[in-house]
């Protein structure tokens, strides 16, 4: 069994600067521009606790996260996942650095299925960020998310991250191996 590390979209390699494959802007009413991102991917039986699998790459950390919708075939013992941020470029620093691997969700089982992305009845890739910081982070961007208090323009460095990755992070990665597909909603911020 190995500890994986990896981007799941086999078009991306390190130290590109794309947006997440998938992506589209589409815009709502008279609100801000949304933005969705989308994926499906496999975890092997072989994968071992502590692997991160980075769902989407250098996400802008001017975005604000709404809702992320989790499908999933069953994974046997696969009990506890965290969907979160890290630095990019297989860098394994979370944003923030304690908490960060699991700042949207916490301790997620997988060991049944949840066979569909319909938001009726997909699993809530952020319940443990609004359980824990209930309505304080609805409008925060994600480099709020990550505990910074303004963001950089994109021609300084600032010290601060302009762009994050999302991943999801093995705890307990179980052994049956399952199939995923992940939906983000964003709004620009």
């Amino acid at each position: 069994m190995a500890v994986q590390n990896v981007y799941v979209d086999p078009g991306v390699t390190v130290g590109q600067s794309i947006s997440p494959a998938r992506s589209r802007n589409i815009q709502s009413g008279s609100g801000a521009k949304c933005v969705i991102m989308a994926t499906s991917f496999v975890i092997l039986s072989t994968d071992n606790n502590g692997s991160i699998y980075r769902l989407f790459q250098n996400v802008d950390a001017n975005l604000i996260p709404l809702q992320a919708w989790i499908a999933t075939t069953a994974n046997t013992a696969g009990t506890s996942y965290g969907l979160g941020l890290y630095l990019p470029n297989l860098s394994t620093v979370t944003q923030p650095a304690s908490g960060g691997a699991t700042i949207f969700m916490s301790g997620q089982t997988f060991a049944s299925a949840a066979a569909s992305l319909d938001p009726k009845t997909a699993l809530d890739g952020m319940a443990t960020a609004w359980t824990t910081t209930a309505i304080s982070k609805v409008c925060q961007r994600l480099f709020e998310w990550a505990g910074y208090t303004y963001s950089p323009p994109p021609t300084t460095s600032g010290g601060f991250p302009r762009a994050f990755d999302i991943c999801l992070t093995a705890a307990t990665v179980g052994t049956g191996g399952c199939t995923f597909a992940v939906q983000m909603l964003f709004a620009e911020g």
